[in-house]
């Protein structure tokens, strides 16, 4: 598509989800998984992801947010790529 070059594009869920909620999925999902909010503005963890842009061209979404983090955490620990499991 013409005009989409140099863009942002955002993918998310049929349901928004916060930051914080992604973070608490991945730590359910991943044990021994922790994180630390910093700063004074904890604002950020509560903001959602616009995937708008990217549907206007046609995508949707075909994996449910839950079940994408499990695959992707899977993927990490068969390939050696959890850096907190050393931790």
């Amino acid at each position: 598509e013409s005009g989409v070059r140099g863009q942002a594009f955002n993918a998310g869920p049929d349901q928004p989800a916060s930051v914080l909620e992604i973070l608490s999925a991945l730590a359910e999902i991943a044990e021994g998984l922790t994180w630390e909010v910093g700063g004074d503005e904890q604002s950020d963890y509560l903001e959602h992801l616009d995937p708008s842009r990217l549907r206007a061209l046609g995508w949707k979404p075909m994996v449910r947010l839950y079940d994408g983090l499990a695959r992707t955490v899977a993927w990490f620990e068969a390939h050696g790529g959890m850096a907190w499991r050393s931790a």
